[in-house]
C-alpha cells in the first residue's frame, strides 16, 4: 500500500519558547527575535519527523491507495496512521474511481496512541491512484510540557 500523509492544520504554541531560548543562549537583545523564533518552529519540525509524533496540536488527511494482495487479511486492510499520538480519528472515507468519498462508520482502531483503522476490503484497488481510503486525525503529544 501506498499512503502520502498531510497537514491539514495546526494549532498551539512551539514546546519551548524564544525568552527561554534567549536565557539559555545567553541573548539579551531583540533584534534576532524572528531568527530565534523561525528556528525553534524549524527544530520542532525536524524533531516531529524524525520520531513521527506531533509535537504541537495538527490535524492530518492521509491517503491510502495502491494496495497489494498482502495488505489484505480476511477480507479487511489494516490502515497504519503515520502521526503519533493519535487524539481522534474524525472520518473514514472510501474513495471512489471517479474521486467520490464515502463516509465508512464500520471500522475499528486498534493501538493506544500509535492507532491502525482496520477497514472492510469494499473492492479492488491494485493499480489505479484514484482509488482508496481517507482518514482524517487529530494527533498531539500531550506529554510534553511547555517550558
Amino acid at each position: 500500500m501506498i499512503y502520502e500523509n498531510k497537514l491539514v492544520s495546526s494549532s498551539g504554541s512551539e514546546p519551548i519558547d524564544s525568552t527561554y531560548l534567549k536565557n539559555y543562549l545567553r541573548v539579551d537583545f531583540s533584534t534576532d527575535d524572528t531568527v530565534i523564533s523561525n528556528l525553534i518552529t524549524a527544530a520542532r519540525q525536524v524533531v516531529e519527523k524524525w520520531i513521527e509524533q506531533a509535537l504541537i496540536s495538527k490535524s492530518f488527511k492521509c491517503y491510502y491507495s495502491e494496495f497489494e494482495a498482502w495488505d489484505e487479511d480476511q477480507g479487511y486492510y489494516f490502515l497504519p496512521v503515520p502521526i503519533s499520538p493519535v487524539t481522534s480519528i474524525t472520518a473514514v472515507k472510501s474513495v471512489a474511481e471517479d474521486g467520490t468519498e464515502t463516509a465508512i462508520t464500520d471500522y475499528k482502531t486498534t493501538g493506544l496512541d500509535e492507532k491502525t483503522v482496520r477497514v472492510e476490503k469494499i473492492y479492488s484497488l491494485t493499480g489505479s491512484s484514484r482509488t482508496g481510503y481517507v482518514i482524517e486525525y487529530d494527533a498531539e503529544n500531550t506529554s510534553i510540557d511547555e517550558v
